[in-house]
């Protein structure tokens, strides 16, 4: 074995190996075996890589970035020009194509920076119909093959949220411009949103949440925003998605015990989803629903949907409230509440509206609160406790059906009543002996 150049005479054999092998090449070159000058094709690849190497270091630089936001922006200030509206279509046109083509592929992307791109888009089309048109229009052609890619499948959460709030505002603009949005555009891009939701978001749960917020975003945006939601059939189909139940056929007895269709970590991405299913019944009048007569026809703390708005509920809403799978849509949306923050308000709503002097639904929403109250952590409790609460101060006249259900509990399906888990609990679990005391003050 040949030494190391480390060890003693190592250094001298690396030289005398190196001079060998300058003789080898010098010869070899003499022969002609080398020649001085590479083969072509492998030049011209050479050639091609260096080019692209180029290209790509000047697209993917910061000074290029600030040179293509200066010449998207340029625009909107030329107000008085006899060419503003055809300016500002190409300069929405640039920015959509750069921004999705370009910025939102770069590996090291800021955030500010895609919130200015969306910021400036919006600045655009705000103020120009031509332009909120154009980007409608392209939405929902060329651009819908942009959708799952960055409101799915993109692992960047940055980019999913300002892709996200992108199509939200292309939305409102324009609805705001046409005072509709019955349009081909605009039902395209909805439509496409909604055969996602069982072609595409069961492969994505994880990075469904921003795909919901944009349903929701849309919802929100007026009744007919809503109505058109229910003729796309986006209600049954959150349904069937979050349960694995099929709204419209016959519920067998074996479905309301049935295994819950997602994991509790797959489920913190449903908050928007719910808010979504919760938003839409808001929406229905449930007065002929009622199963006792009163003055009012909504909840009075109800402000979302004032009763001249109301739509008349669909089938498949009545379906779900009052069929045989309320019960399990109402266990799926109170254990949601454990865990939610943001859109916790507006599923409360929406079960004390339901509530409001209906004795089936209500009861059926008392039966399953009370029995996570009883059975989850107590660290669990403070949204449920929020929950009871806005029940028990619904002021109808089933309030002191309720108030005795709460306080009492029922033998019939072993749950115990604030009282109850109060005495039991005092010594062995003080944290939810303290929200149960907490809730009968608050609620007095």
């Amino acid at each position: 074995m040949p030494p190391r150049i480390s060890e003693p005479g190592g250094a001298n054999q690396a030289r005398e190996s190196l001079s060998q092998l300058s003789d080898l090449l010098e010869k070899g070159e003499k022969r002609g075996i080398f020649t001085s000058r590479m083969p072509a094709p492998i030049e011209r690849s050479i050639r091609e890589d260096n080019l692209r190497f180029m290209q790509n270091r000047d697209v993917f630089s910061e000074d290029y970035y600030k040179f293509m936001y200066e010449l998207t922006t340029a625009n909107t200030y030329k107000h008085r020009s006899s060419d503003y509206k055809e300016l500002c279509r190409e300069s929405v046109n640039l920015a959509i194509q750069f921004l999705f083509n370009t910025y939102f592929h770069v590996r090291r992307r800021q955030r500010c920076v895609m919130a200015d791109w969306v910021d400036a888009i919006e600045a655009v089309i705000t103020v120009c119909p031509t332009a909120s048109e154009w980007l409608v229009n392209y939405l929902s052609s060329d651009g819908l093959r942009y959708l799952k890619p960055y409101l799915l499948e993109s692992s960047s959460r940055d980019v999913r949220q300002n892709f996200s709030q992108l199509l939200e505002k292309t939305l409102s603009s324009h609805i705001k411009h046409s005072g509709s949005s019955e349009i081909n555009a605009v039902n395209g891009i909805v439509t496409h949103l909604v055969e996602m939701l069982v072609r595409d978001v069961p492969d994505n749960v994880k990075f469904s949440s921003q795909y919901f917020w944009s349903l929701l975003m849309f919802a929100q945006m007026g009744p007919p925003q809503c109505k058109q939601l229910f003729k796309l059939g986006t209600f049954e189909a959150c349904f069937q998605f979050l349960t694995g139940v099929p709204l419209l056929e016959a519920a067998e007895e074996g479905d309301k015990n049935k295994q819950k269709q997602w994991t509790a970590s797959q489920t913190r991405e449903f908050g928007d989803l719910h808010a979504l299913l919760a938003y839409l019944i808001l929406s229905c009048d449930t007065k002929p629903f009622m199963s006792h007569n009163t003055v009012d026809e909504r909840v009075p703390s109800t402000s979302t949907f004032p009763s001249t708005d109301l739509e008349k509920m669909p089938t498949q809403v009545s379906t779900l409230l009052y069929g045989p799978l309320a019960s399990l849509y109402i266990s799926e949306t109170i254990s949601a509440c454990r865990e939610m923050n943001s859109s916790l308000s507006l599923i409360i709503e929406m079960l004390a509206q339901v509530s409001f002097c209906c004795k089936s639904f209500s009861i059926l929403v008392l039966e399953e609160l009370m029995k996570q109250y009883n059975s989850v952590s107590s660290s669990e409790l403070k949204n449920l406790s929020t929950l009871l609460v806005e029940l028990l101060c619904i002021s109808d006249p089933l309030q002191n059906d309720r108030l005795k259900f709460v306080i009492e509990g029922t033998k019939d399906l072993g749950v115990d009543g604030l009282l109850d888990l109060v005495q039991n609990n005092q010594n062995s679990d003080s944290c939810r002996a303290y929200q149960a005391v907490k809730c009968l003050v608050t609620a007095s």
